[in-house]
């Protein structure tokens, strides 16, 4: 393959349509100078060797996303655990106690679940966040946070496509609307309705 050539210098110009009522301008379209060229360089044409190592390079950090996305929801859950065994109804978003713990694995999880693939998950990492920084004194709020954690997890394990499919979108307004409904100041016969979905399908 003959050696890439930077490239050929030709001139560009605006070009200028007069109309009886108006004038168009045609700005200069230096895009073919900013495609690679092989060869002469006087034609460009797509590099497939850079292509393909492109590809190569996307489908291993696609792999890397996965692992890292396994990692954030294992110490998702991690930090679930241990705020269940001591749990705490003020809310706390700094400091080494579980709630605080809990707290910045969501919040984590909120930030990087889109980066990884997953924007549902990270759009249900976002609710959880938003419960958390609320006292959790309603009797309502811990079910809430398992429904959390537990869709997390499922949307994980279950892959990315999965986790965009419509059924999961109905599960994150359904926990968000929960989310919702528990802060709103009238309470009675608006409980919060159980998130129990049918095993999620790629679609």
């Amino acid at each position: 393959m003959a050696a890439r050539k930077p490239p050929s210098g030709r001139k560009v110009k605006t070009i200028v349509h007069h109309y009886n009522d108006h004038w168009v301008i045609e700005p200069p379209n230096r895009l073919r100078d900013r495609v690679q060229t092989i060869g002469d360089g006087k034609d460009p044409v797509i590099d497939a060797e850079a292509i393909a190592r492109a590809d190569a390079a996307m489908a291993a950090l696609t792999s890397e996303f996965s692992d890292w996305m396994a990692s954030a929801v294992a110490r998702l859950a991690d930090a679930a655990a241990a705020f269940d065994a001591a749990p705490a109804i003020a809310p706390e978003t700094s400091g080494a106690t579980p709630r605080a713990a809990f707290y910045r694995a969501a919040h984590d999880l909120r930030g990087t679940a889109a980066l990884y693939g997953y924007p549902v998950v990270g759009r249900i990492a976002g609710s959880l966040c938003l419960l958390l920084e609320r006292p959790i004194a309603d009797p309502r709020a811990a079910p809430l946070i398992d429904a959390h954690v537990a869709a997390i997890r499922r949307l994980q394990a279950d892959g990315a496509e999965a986790a965009a499919s419509p059924v999961a979108n109905d599960i994150a307004e359904a926990l968000q609307d929960g989310v919702a409904r528990l802060a709103a100041p009238v309470a009675g016969s608006d409980a919060i309705p159980a998130v129990d979905s049918p095993p999620l399908q790629a679609q």
